[in-house]
């Protein structure tokens, strides 16, 4: 999670695909996975197109190990934003703010609205 907050997306991704492979059964690995894709897409840093489709295939195995878990549907809303699906990004943003409706999950949520 460091990496990824200082912006170091590839050490991000590296370590948490290693942290995914000793635990494959936890949402929230698969949800760190997820938004780094999607912040190493936003940042530009890569924009080749299997960044995306990782980050949707961490988001929906995210969600599919906890559907109850709110960030794994702001991942999968990320994503499905940047791919410029607005309803399922819509759809997936107003769920997770229904699990947690704290500021900055509604944050997510307005920006989808935006």
């Amino acid at each position: 999670m460091a990496y990824r907050l200082t912006g170091r997306y590839a050490e991000a991704i590296a370590a948490q695909q290693q942290a995914v492979l000793r635990n494959p059964k936890n949402e929230t690995l698969y949800t760190d996975l997820a938004l780094s894709y999607v912040q190493q897409w936003g940042a530009q840093l890569s924009q080749e197109p299997q960044s995306l489709e990782q980050a949707l295939e961490a988001a929906q195995q995210a969600v599919a190990l906890n559907d109850a878990y709110w960030g794994s549907h702001v991942a999968l809303g990320s994503v499905y934003l940047y791919q410029q699906r607005d309803e399922q990004a819509l759809a997936e943003m107003e769920r997770a703010v229904a699990l947690n409706p704290n500021g900055a999950v509604i944050a997510t949520l307005a920006e989808v609205l935006s």
